[in-house]
């Protein structure tokens, strides 16, 4: 198991600077393919080099960030995050709104029952004070519970 965790926090870790890596790299890949058909357009020398790849190298990673912004606030990566959330070995303790959501429905639930077992009772609080510490934890959470209460028709904050 030990072992299992390693690996994957390693993935983890690779995957993050694959982002990093992948981004320079392809700009510039790109940036050779593109330079002779811009020497050729604008008559460079072949000793004028170093300036006009630096120049279209900085252009394309220009777009690609612009391309990378412009698809977090139009916000197409919010499914593919659960994906990662789900790899991430770190992730183990935290809870995705909808999951406090649903989990602090159970719990109120749960709490209604009659007869409830000493055990139950204790089960209900850990979940409970679980879930307010991971809303007291994360602003981002926290919006999201209220902007899920806002298109629900619930107007009041958690």
């Amino acid at each position: 198991m030990d072992i299992k965790k390693k690996l994957m926090e390693l993935m983890w870790r690779m995957q993050q600077s694959q982002t990093i890596i992948g981004v320079l790299m392809w700009s510039l890949t790109l940036a050779g393919i593109f330079y002779p058909y811009i020497r050729d357009k604008f008559g460079l020398s072949s000793s004028e080099v170093l300036v006009p790849m630096m120049a279209l190298f900085l252009f394309i990673l220009f777009c690609v960030v612009l391309i990378g912004i412009i698809f977090d606030k139009l916000r197409f990566w919010k499914e593919q995050n659960i994906v990662i959330n789900e790899r991430n070995p770190y992730a183990t303790t935290k809870f995705t709104p909808k999951e406090i959501h649903l989990y602090g429905l159970m719990v109120k639930i749960a709490q209604h029952l009659p007869d409830k077992s000493k055990e139950l009772e204790q089960e209900l609080d850990l979940m409970d004070s679980w879930l307010k510490k991971a809303v007291a934890e994360d602003p981002v959470v926290r919006q999201e519970l209220v902007n899920i209460e806002r298109h629900a028709g619930k107007q009041t904050p958690p």
